[in-house]
């Protein structure tokens, strides 16, 4: 469901500058997008690894570092894929990794 929501608003976003500007700027694209989802992504990963690192409630935040590392340079779904899925907050991440790599692509 994500993924089919998000290629659609990627789509209508695309095709409106288009039509209001006559032309695509991917360039501009990339920014937009990395500017709204990456501060709050890597916030994120930020805190948990301080938590999972200070061991703020002992369990629910214990996760193995290579998690981190792997969510850090957007290929956490391929981790998740070998190693099983990390801690329950972490988990949903997976999919910002495949969304990044298929921007790249």
């Amino acid at each position: 469901m994500f993924f089919a929501l998000s290629a659609y608003l990627i789509t209508r976003l695309l095709l409106s500058e288009r039509a209001t500007s006559g032309e695509l700027h991917i360039g501009s694209f990339y920014a937009r997008r990395i500017l709204r989802i990456w501060p709050l992504y890597f916030f994120f990963l930020c805190l948990a690894a301080l938590l999972s690192y200070w061991r703020f409630l002992p369990g629910a935040f214990e996760t193995r570092p290579i998690y981190f590392i792997t969510f850090f340079a957007f290929v956490g779904n391929f981790t998740c894929s070998y190693l099983g899925y990390p801690q329950f907050f972490l988990a949903p991440l997976w999919s910002i990794s495949v969304e990044e790599q298929f921007y790249l692509l």
